[in-house]
């Protein structure tokens, strides 16, 4: 079997003092295995260190980024990503190192055996913020109403996808415009659904983010725009023919 390609991407917003260790680790990982792999980072407006630690790596490893010095937000930073990629297969992560990604070589000898099939992670102790946990729990039931998918975890950041795959879901997001979207997992899977793509779970283990920050998307104050964009977002999914 021809050895399959498998490009990596990352969105990256103020993570100068992650995004260097968590791509070593995936790095030595993959290392040990044949897989043919590359990194892709879509740094997204950081106004730390983000861009200097990128441009040292990708003097040390296969990896390429874009940078913008204005915020795009999560979702047109992966898009950006997807629109990129030449290779066979997209792995997604976060780049907040908070997934394991010790999983990733039994995911892709799994991905490249099967057709229109899109692995998510399931992350079976979450180690998020509370209000966090309790959001994406309350917005999982709506969710499920609209889109019977059978998923534990379906805003899982660990997503493994053949490219076309996911440019095509890409072309259908773009379709309502890009705008700031929280919830791009939730709206990724919902198109996948709609377009018969099939799904396969497997766990992951969720770490707790080092560093001194949380997530800062989830405060209080920011959690009723949040809540409408999410839902505007997936009804309107949900009302889009295929």
């Amino acid at each position: 079997m021809e050895n399959k390609s498998l490009l990596i991407i990352l969105p990256a917003h103020n993570e100068g003092l992650l995004i260097s260790n968590v791509i070593h680790e995936i790095n030595s990982i993959l290392s040990d295995t044949n897989t043919k792999f590359s990194f892709f980072i879509s740094e997204d407006g950081s106004h730390d260190n983000t861009v200097d630690e990128l441009e040292v790596l990708s003097k040390q490893l296969k990896l390429k980024y874009i940078s913008s010095k204005k915020r795009k937000g999560y979702a047109m930073a992966v898009v950006d990503g997807i629109l990129s990629a030449k290779s066979d297969f997209i792995l997604f992560l976060d780049s907040d190192g908070q997934v394991d990604p010790k999983i990733i070589p039994e995911a892709f000898e799994e991905i490249i055996k099967k057709e229109n099939t899109i692995i998510i992670g399931n992350r079976f102790i979450r180690r998020d913020p509370f209000i966090r946990k309790i959001y994406s729990k309350l917005f999982f039931y709506f969710y499920k109403f609209l889109f019977p998918i059978k998923l534990k975890d379906p805003s899982c950041p660990f997503v493994l996808c053949a490219t076309k795959d996911a440019s095509l879901i890409a072309k259908y997001w773009l379709s309502f415009g890009e705008r700031v979207s929280e919830g791009f997992w939730w709206e990724f899977n919902a198109w996948a659904y709609k377009l018969n793509i099939k799904f396969y779970e497997i766990d992951v283990n969720h770490r707790e983010r080092d560093g001194d920050e949380k997530t800062k998307v989830y405060k209080l104050k920011k959690m009723p725009g949040i809540i409408f964009r999410n839902v505007i977002g997936i009804i309107r999914v949900y009302c889009e023919k295929i």
